[in-house]
């Protein structure tokens, strides 16, 4: 092997091998562990080493992800579908990313499913994500992912919940609350009772077995009768078919009850092509353009509404301050409440300002 003494002009690594007439017991090895040992606090004290990762604090049975400073962010949101009501929480990200400089892609699954939003997950995974921002599409079968997910990073949910997860926070709106105001009007608008019928994308989101809880409670004792639950899986075209079996197999229904946000679209569109409008009342939520303007014209009585943008900007701020700031980040009962409103006619047009506004970003 060739001498590697500096400045004989053939350095070509370090020496490994003794030279001849010498007796080298330990090998050589003990050279290079001294280097090793040099260069690994040369590296330490230069900040050149491996990067450290995240540290995990435990938080009332919960695990909170701090990096090390200087660490560049990786957040996403996952929503449970690629719905119109996702077009605002963009916006949210956009106005985050304009004030942080921490880009948050929202990655949709495009058919709304179990195995797509899973799948995502699983690859901001393997990817080493810092947060994520959930849309539980089904939380007792999602609860071990989440939970596997929450070992490895910090993990909230929005407009959707996995309550019985180890999710950090929640953000969002009551969404019992929503469904209790929904069917308060519901009573004003059948004051001798009559039957409904309800629509939605997924029977097990927690957002929508809230939002009936809710909605039941405020009917009974009303004469106000549930005859039909239908759930899409945010296909819109069966959607538009579960409204017509609807209306066809209960020839006598007063008032149906869209409770995700693509439902009132849908429910004013076959209402006004089978000239039902105004004859068969409704109730939605109202987070999408078609849906307002069914309130502007008679074919939906009126909706309540949240707004993806706040779960989509709050959230995004939650998980960065999670990650800079540890535990200290936690809200007091891992809820923020992005609230909702009731929309009429009446505030139609305020409505409609706060989304154009929204929306800018």
């Amino acid at each position: 092997m060739r001498d590697a003494t500096p400045g004989n002009g053939h350095h070509h690594g370090w020496e490994t091998a003794a030279r001849p007439g010498r007796s080298r017991p330990d090998g050589g090895r003990a050279g290079v562990v001294a280097v090793l040992g040099i260069m690994g606090l040369w590296l330490a004290a230069t900040g050149c080493g491996p990067a450290a990762g995240p540290e995990r604090i435990p938080a009332g049975g919960r695990w909170v992800h701090r990096v090390p400073p200087g660490t560049a962010l990786k957040l996403a949101l996952v929503p449970n579908s690629c719905s119109r009501f996702w077009d605002l929480a963009r916006s949210g990200l956009n106005k985050f990313e304009q004030e942080t400089g921490i880009h948050v892609p929202m990655l949709c699954p495009t058919r709304g499913t179990l195995d797509e939003q899973r799948a995502i997950l699983e690859r901001l995974e393997r990817e080493g994500y810092h947060g994520v921002m959930i849309s539980v599409v089904s939380p007792e079968e999602q609860t071990p992912l989440i939970n596997r997910l929450a070992e490895r990073m910090n993990v909230i949910t929005v407009d959707s919940d996995a309550p019985q997860s180890r999710r950090l926070v929640f953000v969002g709106p009551q969404h019992y609350d929503m469904g209790l105001a929904a069917g308060m009007a519901i009573v004003r608008l059948l004051p001798e009772g009559g039957e409904i019928a309800v629509f939605c994308g997924e029977l097990t989101a927690e957002n929508f077995i809230q939002r009936l809880q809710g909605l039941s409670d405020a009917i009974r004792n009303h004469r106000i009768r549930i005859v039909a639950k239908y759930e899409d899986r945010t296909d819109l075209d069966r959607a538009r078919r579960q409204v017509a079996e609807a209306l066809e197999t209960h020839p006598e229904l007063d008032l149906l009850v869209g409770l995700w946000s693509y439902n009132g679209g849908i429910i004013r569109e076959v209402l006004q092509e089978r000239g039902l409008a105004g004859r068969v009342l409704a109730v939605a939520v109202a987070e999408e353009e078609e849906t307002l303007q069914g309130i502007e014209d008679g074919s939906i009585q009126c909706g309540v509404a949240q707004t993806a943008f706040d779960c989509a900007y709050l959230g995004a701020r939650l998980l960065r301050d999670l990650a800079l700031q540890g535990p200290a980040a936690l809200p007091p009962g891992g809820v923020i409440n992005t609230g909702f409103i009731l929309v009429d006619r009446s505030n139609l047009h305020e409505v409609r300002e706060t989304r154009r506004r929204q929306s800018s970003y």
